[in-house]
């Protein structure tokens, strides 16, 4: 998401590489934003992916944790019209059950840095221009892209996670359960 409230003609170049940049005042997700990117891009582009897989019969999983903005009827309705199920994971317990923050955002997030930092090692000021930060994005993405999607790296997210099988399953519950225990109160 985009720190600003209006398309960057720059920016918009990268749909070239199917990288999709959303835009918001704040930088923030919102509910509004969130049913635009699902009902536009994200749930589409599942739902032909698993026709052009030959799929159609299976349901498509789709994990989200509880955050306010997630809140949508159409996105719902969608998901149902779809056979998309919808898992509403716990507040507080994306630490644990978000594998792709544990690998790939990690490893998209490193290299996005490394190129930020390698522009800086050639300026005095040691900063960067807002024009000059959006060209080494505009730039950048679609290398830190695949890097970061990388079967590799995606399946090590999960085995981080301990998601990686039934057999992990058990371990994976009770470790989210503590997490997620009722905090207790201060005495004294």
């Amino acid at each position: 998401i985009w720190y600003r409230k209006t398309p960057d003609p720059e920016v918009t170049r990268l749909k070239a590489y199917h990288i999709n940049v959303w835009y918001s005042h704040g930088g923030w997700m919102k509910r509004k934003l969130f049913r635009r990117m699902m009902l536009k891009v994200i749930l589409p582009s599942l739902v032909q992916r698993r026709e052009l897989l030959n799929k159609t019969a299976h349901p498509i999983v789709i994990i989200l944790d509880a955050h306010s903005s997630r809140k949508s009827k159409k996105v719902i309705k969608y998901c149902i019209d779809h056979n998309i199920i919808l898992i509403c994971i716990p507040a507080h317990s994306s630490h644990l059950t978000q594998p792709l923050d544990r690998s790939s955002n990690g490893v998209f997030k490193v290299s996005v840095s490394m190129e930020i930092e390698e522009a800086l090692k050639t300026k005095e000021q040691k900063q960067l221009t807002p024009k000059e930060f959006r060209d080494i994005l505009v730039n950048t993405l679609p290398a830190c892209v695949r890097k970061a999607m990388r079967d590799s790296v995606i399946i090590g997210g999960f085995k981080a996670a301990g998601m990686t099988g039934i057999e992990s399953r058990d371990s994976f519950l009770a470790t989210l359960a503590r997490s997620i225990s009722s905090p207790t109160l201060a005495s004294g």
